[in-house]
Order: structure tokens, then C-alpha cells, then sequence
């Protein structure tokens, strides 16, 4: 039985996992989740994961959710010779501290900015929050550059690991909906265009529904922008 993976491709998590299994050459079934259409409340999909999140990986009757995790477990299967996933402890900590490092702070700053404006969430943030939460990701995108400056990866290695598929998803994300001008981190720039031309399928894995999310979140920020503007105005 080959491979489930469920999802939707603008979601980054399910983009580590795609990114994840193509670098691997694994052969895999996408089945589309859509949660704009609360897809993962269906009672199928909650037989599979009762917590409702994507992504979610069946391999024959091994079922589990959470991105990274589910990296992991790819790489732990399908890579013995760990390449993605260096078997050296050292190694492998730097490895699970980026993972870490873009969980509880790249990606937490992503979504802070993003979340609210693609689920209309009306926060009435003033100008002094979004600037601190443009600064937090701001910060975060400046560790990532000092992360790569030591061997052009992000865990110090010589070789593409799965801290590497992470990364490219959280810049890509930033990169395609413009919440930062990327052109000012050069470093990142370079880091990404080499890395996505590495990666065997990178637009069906990642390039795709980045954009997809991208394009969904500058036009949903000009309508809130707008609703915005006429409310001042009354």
C-alpha cells in the first residue's frame, strides 16, 4: 500500500511533508483536505485524526499527524543511511533544534501576521502591534541567515537535511506573501533559489502552494485593508 499523505498544498506543514517524501523519492498518494471547507471535520478524516489538523500520513495502518514529526518518521524509514536525518548526535540536535527553532519561533511569528487575516478574524490590531510582530519575524529571519552562514545549510551540515526542507518552507511562505521585502536578505535569497533547484518536484511539493497561499493572503489583507479604511471613515 503506497504512501497517504493528507492535506492541502498551501498549508506549509503539509508542504515539509511533500518536500520530505520527494527529496526521498517515495511514492505517494495526495489526498486533498481542504480545511476552507472544514474537510477535516468529515467523519472520515476524523476516524484517521480525531485532533482534525493537517497534515496526516497513513503508511498501511500507521496513522499520525504533526509535520515534523511525521518528517522524522520519513526519514527514519526510508533513509537509513540518514542523510536527511544525520545519525551523529551532534549533528542530529542541531537538526532538532532548527526543527524547534522554526515551530516556536518562525513559524509562530508567520502565523501571528497571517492567521488572523486569512480566517477575517478581526483583532483591530494597532499599528504598534503589527510593527512588533513584523520585527519578531524580522528577528527570526535574521537567526535564520546567521544559522546558514557557517556551510550554506541550516544545521552546519555539507548535505540537504529535513532543518533545510523546514526552512525553505517558512522563507518561501514569507517570500510569497510579501510580508517582508526578502530582497534585503540576501543571504536567505541565494539559500533558497540553490536549495529549490536541489529538490526534485520543488513546485509540486512546495513552490505551488506557497504561492497559492500567497496570492490568498494579499487578497484577503487588501479586503480587511479596505473594510478597514471605510470603517475609519464612517
Amino acid at each position: 500500500m503506497p504512501l497517504k499523505i493528507y492535506g492541502m498544498t498551501a498549508s506549509p506543514p503539509v508542504r515539509l511533508v511533500l518536500l520530505t517524501a520527494e527529496v526521498l523519492g517515495l511514492d505517494y498518494e495526495f489526498v486533498e483536505v481542504n480545511i476552507d471547507k472544514s474537510e477535516q471535520l468529515a467523519d472520515d478524516f476524523l476516524k484517521l485524526n480525531p485532533q482534525h489538523n493537517i497534515p496526516v500520513l497513513q503508511h498501511d495502518d500507521f496513522i499520525m499527524n504533526e509535520s515534523r514529526a511525521i518528517a522524522g518518521y520519513l526519514v527514519r524509514t526510508f533513509d537509513p543511511n540518514g542523510n536527511l536525518y544525520p545519525i551523529e548526535p551532534k549533528i542530529q540536535a542541531r537538526v532538532d533544534q532548527r526543527l524547534l527553532f522554526d515551530m516556536g519561533i518562525t513559524s509562530r511569528a508567520i502565523e501571528d501576521i497571517i492567521i488572523p487575516i486569512l480566517f477575517g478574524r478581526k483583532l483591530n490590531k494597532n499599528d504598534e502591534v503589527k510593527k512588533k510582530e513584523l520585527d519578531k519575524l524580522k528577528e527570526a529571519m535574521n537567526w535564520m541567515r546567521e544559522m546558514i552562514q557557517e556551510t550554506g545549510y541550516a544545521a552546519g551540515t555539507h548535505d540537504l537535511t529535513i532543518a533545510d526542507l523546514n526552512f525553505l518552507v517558512s522563507y518561501s511562505t514569507i517570500r510569497d506573501t510579501k510580508m517582508v521585502d526578502t530582497e534585503e536578505y540576501e543571504e536567505l535569497e541565494k539559500y533558497f533559489k540553490r536549495l529549490s533547484e536541489l529538490i526534485p518536484n520543488y513546485e509540486k511539493a512546495n513552490g505551488e502552494g506557497s504561492k497559492l497561499l500567497g496570492d490568498h493572503y494579499i487578497k484577503m489583507l487588501s479586503l480587511d485593508e479596505a473594510h478597514s479604511k471605510h470603517s475609519s471613515n464612517k
